[in-house]
């Protein structure tokens, strides 16, 4: 230590500016105790800087343009929960339905056909 005998007791003195994890300050702090400088560097430059927080866009509430593949394990982690989206366009029994649906749940795609495209039509009632 040096001293600063011929400094007011309890003079404080920064040396040196520095910007270390986004707080602007000295890189050195002195303070005159007793007679003699006491200095200390500030600790949020000594280490690595904690990690910053990103913000989380909001989740996606809009169909992707692009179907996921409808018997695969796609990830929509980016989408709303619950969010059902329907692709493509296909006659079956008379009714138009969507080709496949899918669903946004626990973070993945889950994809249906529509049950009226599995199996026979109903036979259609002739009029009397």
């Amino acid at each position: 230590s040096e001293s600063c005998e011929e400094y007011q007791e309890g003079l404080h003195c920064d040396f040196f500016e520095f910007t270390c994890c986004g707080s602007t300050g000295s890189v050195l702090s002195c303070d005159c105790l007793e007679k003699e400088w006491r200095c200390i560097v500030p600790s949020q430059c000594l280490g690595d800087c904690p990690p910053t927080a990103v913000p989380t866009p909001p989740p996606i509430e809009t169909c992707p343009e692009v179907p996921p593949e409808p018997f695969g394990s796609e990830s929509c982690e980016e989408y709303q929960e619950g969010l059902r989206c329907d692709f493509g366009e296909t006659t079956c029994c008379g009714n138009t339905v969507p080709e496949f649906s899918c669903d946004c749940l626990e973070k993945e795609w889950r994809c249906i056909v529509p049950s009226q495209c599995l199996g026979d039509c109903p036979p259609t009632a002739v009029p009397t």
